[in-house]
């Protein structure tokens, strides 16, 4: 271990163990769709396409075009800045099943801010940007509670890296 990241990276997975790589969630129980009825759910569902990737591929990089966003349904993911000249890259986070990732660039309009990479074997469901602009048109409503549900993500995940900054100082 050459890291403080990689120490720690070795207690979650001892913690975890091998269950929660293989936990398989289901559309209707991600947090990002509390409060939608089946209906909804069942909605959302077709405009979502299931992709499966190996430990170790790469899922997206950082400075690419967001082509959509996922949503973690098996596995987890490690969201890293790309290192620099002589140092290894820098993991910013590890989303597990039941998380969504590369919303960020569908937000924004903006490139990919860093890569994902499989640390397990990860299946997700994925939905592209132009299914996302055919959800907006077809189902405003339901496309603008998503969004809505996707910024309280957001802003939890934000809370939660107050709090550990401010844990530090």
């Amino acid at each position: 271990m050459t890291t403080v990241d990689h120490a720690i990276e070795f207690a979650e997975e001892q913690i975890l163990g091998a269950a929660a790589e293989t936990a398989v969630i289901d559309l209707a129980d991600f947090n990002l769709l509390h409060g939608f009825t089946q209906t909804e759910v069942a909605t959302l569902r077709s405009y979502l396409r299931e992709r499966t990737f190996e430990a170790g591929e790469t899922i997206f990089k950082g400075g690419e075009e967001g082509d959509g966003f996922h949503l973690i349904a098996t596995g987890s993911v490690d969201i890293v800045l790309p290192p620099r000249a002589g140092e290894a890259a820098v993991r910013l986070a590890t989303f597990e099943h039941g998380t969504i990732f590369g919303e960020m660039a569908l937000l924004s309009g903006a490139t990919r801010s860093a890569s994902a990479v499989a640390r397990s074997q990860v299946r997700t469901r994925f939905m592209p940007n132009a299914a996302f602009t055919s959800l907006k048109e077809a189902e405003p409503e339901l496309a603008t509670r998503l969004l809505m549900n996707i910024g309280k993500e957001l802003a939890d995940r934000l809370r939660l890296a107050n709090a550990a900054l401010q844990s530090q100082t």
